[in-house]
């Protein structure tokens, strides 16, 4: 197993316009030493509504630059309801046009942080900024362990390739392509029980 495989895997998606921003924040989450960040990028409202749309709940942190889209002015606004939808972990605002006026219609609106982009190491800021906001939320009692998921990699993608899993007590319970198949098989074996889901099985819900 490689080191990477045995760290903490948390989904990431960075909203920017500016590709020279969004590849240096890549390249830096990928990098760290205590998660596996799994990032993905967007440089336009539409593609990031796109994705967020696919990819459902799967996101542990949205990066959002708050005028990111010349043809959605309010891009950062717009993104912001979608996430209250969709309920990421985390929501940092991480922008170069800082101001009182968004910063607090930022965080009323359900971001954890607002960060100004012109600071000094503003990038390291951003990533203590995430790290500690993960901090925060505790572990689903049936999420399997980073050590487990290193450890049995190869036998889940092999047996539950394109599939949903789902977990009792950090061991796989049940699979299936839909997610509702998947939630009523479970229910009817842990009654009163909520799984911990996760897909292909690097993935979670």
């Amino acid at each position: 197993m490689t080191k990477k495989q045995k760290k903490m895997i948390r989904r990431i998606l960075i909203i920017d316009d500016e590709k020279i921003v969004r590849d240096e924040l890549k390249r830096i989450f990928e990098v760290d030493e205590l998660y596996n960040f799994v990032v993905e990028t967007a440089d336009s409202y539409k593609e990031a509504e796109s994705i967020l749309i696919k990819c459902e709940k799967r996101f542990d942190v949205v990066i959002i630059d708050w005028r990111f889209d010349p043809d959605e002015s309010d891009g950062g606004k717009k993104i912001l309801k979608e996430l209250n939808k969709s309920l990421p972990k985390i929501k940092i605002v991480y922008t170069a046009y800082p101001t009182f006026d968004n910063c607090v219609f930022a965080m009323k609106s359900g971001a954890n942080n607002y960060i100004d982009k012109n600071r000094p190491k503003s990038t390291k800021i951003l990533l203590n900024a995430v790290k500690e906001e993960l901090k925060k939320f505790t572990q689903d009692e049936h999420e399997p362990t980073s050590a487990w998921i290193a450890e049995h990699i190869e036998e889940l993608q092999e047996k539950y390739t394109g599939e949903l899993i789902a977990f009792i007590n950090g061991k796989p319970v049940a699979s299936s392509s839909k997610k509702k198949d998947l939630l009523e098989e479970v229910k009817k074996k842990y009654p009163n029980e909520k799984p911990f889901i996760m897909f292909k099985p690097m993935e979670v819900i």
